[in-house]
């Protein structure tokens, strides 16, 4: 396996510098169907160092070597090129210079033949824009080519920016098939970016999640980034190159945040913070050289040279560097690293050598010279998306699990409160019952019998006791139905002040003794309530039985309360709506000044 991977990389690396350095002062014979590439093999050039050309006697310079194709990188000097034709048919042919870069700010096009030498076009982004023969991301014009040699010189004026001025001779019907396809890529691309910039801010919005606001914002970048190069802004004579102050800002927010974004999908900056601080200080020099820049002395300047080198450079320093950090992610298996450090290694390796090598001058470009950055960069949006996606399903599915374990965990806690409440009430109960009860039934005894205000005193205590053991003590079911133990209890809480009415429509014992024993406290609550709180004089209870539910229904005619005030809540209703809840059962609270209802809708 690992002789194989040498083997690739060797051919992968001398596919890559096998190209030719040889002179190129060749003539390239043409006809009508003729297709070429105006590169190291067919032109030559001549830099310009702050001269006046004559150019009728242009050929008289001193032409070197095109070692870079039309892609000479960033300059200091205005560049010329020279190509040279045969025409060998016998009359003329009309042929289109198309150079698939926008971003340019002068081209002067001149063709000669006969040892006469005419001005063909101006083009441009600093020239009329109607001087371009066709519509498109880049610039054409019209030449025609005389039977016999032909030259053509190409002067181009861009100081102090990668200059790319790879240039083919082509016929129209080729030229508007390649325009056709450009353009429909590139709508395409903008299409799937404003889409997935569109998701990532719903999703934002509504999760408040910073991965998908760096999302955006990083993305946002890019695809300004990419849209200047294109061409697709308003266009305006810009001779202070203004447009370069945006381009450089949204070049900006894709270094910046792309990093954090990755950084929200694994952590990859907890174990390296000297290299953390390193990148905040590239920021921080790149925010200096941008707002220097936005001084246009400084942009038509020989500084802005150099300031544009830091820029593409430390651009591809942030992508290698991030590499670097997922790479150690992968070293150290985090999860899902091996997954991003396969969506991220695809799209900085077409991002750098397929972007920004064009940029920097040691990558070709071809007819379409955006394609493989763009389908990459479809790609990245693409994958990127979907992982975000996985990682928010995968913790949703956590978070949900998590939600049951907790709920689960708040049920058990729920009953062994219960639990507890019952064995202390019944203790309680008990001993008021067996203990108080006895010791006061033995004091009447011993009580002087003609004290009858004592007497009457001993025995409503015995009624009180034996009430309030009563109704501590948890009624067994075993022996009894419910409804008789309500009526029991109802009867308990009846008095001169307050009259209860109840109905049973059907309802029998159930068979679980843990439900009964719940709703007979759930009612035991409400009648306590009801006696203390409401100042409630008439209360209605009913219990109706259908084929797979039982339905409870207290109402009565008192004060009420605000049931959406929480803290006014006491120990009762807290404890109405943990046995609730403990039974799966529905409540259902309404009140208001002239009374209160509750509905218990319990499912079997």
């Amino acid at each position: 396996m690992q002789k194989r991977i040498l083997y690739f990389s060797l051919c992968f690396l001398l596919g890559f510098f096998s190209r030719s350095y040889s002179n190129i002062n060749n003539v390239i014979a043409i006809d009508d169907s003729t297709l070429v590439k105006l590169d190291k093999n067919s032109s030559v050039i001549y830099v310009e160092k702050n001269e006046t050309i004559n150019i009728e006697n242009i050929d008289n310079l001193d032409w070197g070597v095109n070692k870079n194709d039309g892609n000479v990188g960033i300059v200091k000097n205005v560049i010329w090129f020279k190509s040279s034709f045969i025409n060998k048919a016998d009359n003329a042919i009309e042929k289109h210079l198309y150079f698939p870069f926008y971003l340019i700010n002068e081209i002067d096009v001149y063709s000669s033949h006969n040892e006469k030498t005419v001005h063909v076009n101006s083009l441009g982004r600093l020239r009329d824009l109607n001087n371009n023969s066709k519509i498109s991301g880049g610039w054409a014009t019209k030449i025609v080519f005389e039977s016999g040699r032909n030259d053509v010189y190409v002067r181009v004026n861009h100081l102090y920016l990668p200059t790319r001025v790879t240039s083919f001779l082509l016929e129209e019907r080729k030229l508007d098939e390649i325009i056709l396809h450009s353009v429909s890529i590139f709508w395409i691309w903008k299409s799937v970016f404003i889409f997935a910039m569109l998701i990532s801010l719903v999703l934002f919005a509504m999760i408040r999640q910073k991965v998908f606001l760096f999302y955006f914002l990083f993305n946002l970048g890019i695809l300004y980034t990419l849209s200047i190069e294109f061409g697709d802004y308003p266009y305006f004579v810009d001779d202070g190159n203004i447009i370069f102050i945006f381009q450089r800002f949204f070049n900006f927010l894709f270094i910046f945040f792309f990093p954090k974004f990755l950084n929200e999908l694994i952590p990859i900056f907890e174990d390296f913070k000297k290299t953390v601080k390193t990148l905040k200080i590239g920021n921080y020099i790149f925010i200096s050289f941008w707002i220097s820049s936005f001084f246009e002395i400084i942009r038509m300047n020989e500084i802005y040279f150099y300031l544009t080198n830091y820029f593409l450079f430390y651009t591809v320093f942030v992508l290698l560097v991030s590499l670097f950090l997922i790479s150690a992610s992968v070293y150290k298996k985090r999860e899902n690293s091996k997954i991003l450090f396969g969506i991220y290694f695809i799209f900085i390796f077409f991002t750098v050598f397929d972007g920004y090598g064009y940029a920097l001058g040691f990558v070709s470009d071809e007819f379409y010279i955006y394609e493989t950055i763009l389908f990459s960069s479809i790609f990245q949006v693409i994958a990127f998306l979907g992982f975000i996606s996985f990682q928010l399903f995968t913790i949703y599915k956590d978070r949900n699990k998590l939600l049951l374990i907790q709920r689960d965990h708040d049920l058990e806690v729920a009953k062994a409160i219960v639990k507890s409440q019952e064995s202390e009430r019944n203790l309680i109960g008990r001993e008021l019952h067996d203990m108080v009860g006895a010791n006061m039934a033995v004091i009447k005894q011993k009580t002087d019998k003609a004290n009858k205000l004592l007497l009457k005193i001993i025995d409503d205590t015995i009624i009180s006791i034996r009430t309030l053991s009563h109704g501590l003590i948890t009624p067994s079911f075993d022996y009894t139905k419910f409804e008789d133990e309500i009526k029991d209890l109802i009867y308990l809480f009846e008095n001169d002040n307050m009259k209860i009415h109840y109905y049973f429509h059907e309802c029998t014992n159930l068979n679980d003794r843990n439900i009964n024993i719940h709703l007979y406290r759930i009612i035991q609550e409400l009648l306590q309530n009801a006696l203390k709180h409401s100042r409630a004089t008439e209360v209605y209870l009913q219990f109706l039985k259908h084929e797979d539910n039982l339905t409870i229904m207290y109402e009565d005619n008192g004060v009420g309360f605000d049931t959406l005030n929480k803290k006014i809540f006491g120990r009762g209703l807290y404890n109405i709506e943990k046995r609730v809840s403990l039974i799966k059962a529905n409540l259902q609270l309404d009140s208001s000044k002239t009374g209160t209802t509750v509905t218990i809708i319990l499912d079997y």
